[in-house]
């Protein structure tokens, strides 16, 4: 994927050009190319999953079985689904309301 996207934005959708860029810098040139977020933006994504793991753990919901996997395990999951989602969009939409 990221070769993809280096390869259309970066050198024009050339694949030689990619096949010689590889060629003299390796695979470290293309991790050096590779856009990384800012340290804000981690922030915001880890505390998005952190609060979204905390309510699909905390809130009630019924319980829903998967599957019958091919060495006879079934997964249970819990299914919070109307109490997670009247609690996460206002959150969601609170956190784009400060940082805009």
């Amino acid at each position: 994927m990221h070769c993809r996207w280096f390869t259309l934005t970066q050198l024009d959708g050339s694949l030689s050009a990619f096949y010689y860029y590889v060629q003299r810098t390796g695979i470290a040139g293309l991790r050096s190319a590779w856009p990384w977020p800012s340290a804000e933006a981690a922030a915001h994504v880890a505390c998005f999953g952190a609060l979204q793991a905390a309510l699909q753990l905390g809130l009630p919901g019924r319980t829903f079985k998967g599957p019958v996997s091919p060495r006879g395990n079934v997964p249970v999951y819990k299914v919070p689904a109307r109490a997670g989602w009247h609690r996460a969009w206002p959150c969601f939409i609170m956190q784009t309301k400060t940082v805009w």
